[in-house]
């Protein structure tokens, strides 16, 4: 991080991801008085000229959950398709979008459908309800941005800045607060 800590030193000003970004910066790399929050955004306008993924007759946007990412452990892809089980109804599905996708749960209702063109993943966010991203100390996640402008009610963790980003009509799992100390 020596050469990104000698850019923050050097410019006037700094433009950070979320609030969570920001504080996370300042205390290794020290207060700074113009340090902006800009989340990350997305394209309405293209989103709007693509159309819902068809999932199968007679599945509804209202059975569809979705989670996506590049799948490592602090993502969570297990807790997520926890979460799915246990609040889902029995017709319920959940599509697993992204790369490294694998987990021992094993379900039906549980579609792995890889990785994703953008416009293949805004098209399933489209036929999506609910997003799930539990993951851990996540910045300002894209996918999370995406989904919100989808329509998707997103749930996600409270340790991070994805609650920055997640909607009006979230859900915030509560988790302990992190104290930006090494882990």
């Amino acid at each position: 991080n020596a050469p990104i800590k000698r850019s923050y030193d050097f410019c006037s000003d700094v433009i950070v991801q979320s609030e969570f970004n920001k504080n996370l910066t300042q205390k290794y790399f020290g207060q700074k008085d113009n340090i902006h929050v800009v989340h990350n955004g997305t394209d309405f306008s293209a989103i709007e000229q693509i159309p819902p993924a068809f999932l199968g007759n007679g599945v509804t946007r209202d059975q569809v959950w979705m989670c996506a990412s590049a799948w490592r452990p602090h993502k969570r892809l297990n807790e997520n398709i926890q979460l799915f089980q246990r609040h889902a109804g029995p017709d319920d599905i959940l599509l697993v979008a992204g790369s490294g996708a694998t987990s021992e749960i094993r379900d039906n209702r549980i579609k792995i459908v890889g990785d994703l063109s953008w416009n293949q993943l805004i098209s399933c966010m489209k036929s999506s309800r609910r997003f799930i991203h539990l993951a851990w100390l996540d910045h300002c996640p894209n996918v999370v941005v995406d989904a919100n402008a989808c329509g998707c009610q997103v749930i996600c963790s409270s340790a991070g800045g994805t609650k920055e980003v997640s909607g009006k009509n979230s859900l915030i799992v509560q988790e302990s607060e992190w104290d930006y100390e090494p882990t």
